[in-house]
């Protein structure tokens, strides 16, 4: 527990000028507050490491995160041909979709506190009906230190 609060302040010192890339493609500049509450007030993001990952949602889209944040200017990640795998099960229903990481084996570097996002519609791209979603995105991946894996959850509701 005091290696996490010793970690966040620092982490939030760190990222005080950090960017996103966004779904079109630009980069975001990211302010110390939108840091800050990522990091401390986000139930959807988890840290491991090096590596942040954090979930929203946009309407019935999910858009999945995962940001380097450590001191190199980029870190060299390997990974299935999806970095993200995404779960989704219907809280109020049967709808259960379980997603793959892919076979092929590529390698992503990831740039210094810019995002690399996945987004997925439930509605346009699964045909999910409305209800109550439990959506789990499981992040795996491996760098120079080993094995990464990072879970994160968030619910979705489709009207």
């Amino acid at each position: 527990m005091k290696m996490k609060m010793l970690l966040i302040p620092t982490l939030v010192l760190s990222l005080a000028a950090c960017s996103t890339v966004d779904s079109d493609g630009e980069k975001d500049e990211v302010d110390k507050k939108d840091v800050e509450e990522i990091v401390l007030k986000d139930p959807n993001s988890n840290q491991k490491g090096d590596f942040l990952v954090s979930a929203k949602t946009k309407g019935s889209t999910v858009i999945a995160n995962l940001t380097y944040i450590g001191t190199e200017d980029a870190k060299k990640i390997s990974h299935g041909s999806n970095i993200f795998r995404i779960n989704v099960k219907q809280k109020d229903g049967n709808f259960e979709y379980m997603g793959v990481i892919g076979r092929s084996y590529v390698e992503t570097f990831l740039e210094k506190e810019v995002s690399h996002t996945f987004e997925l519609d439930l509605v346009k791209d699964l045909n999910a009906p409305k209800g109550t979603y439990e959506v789990e995105i499981h992040t795996e991946f491996s760098d120079d230190k080993g094995s990464v894996e990072i879970p994160v959850s968030i619910v979705v509701e489709i009207n």
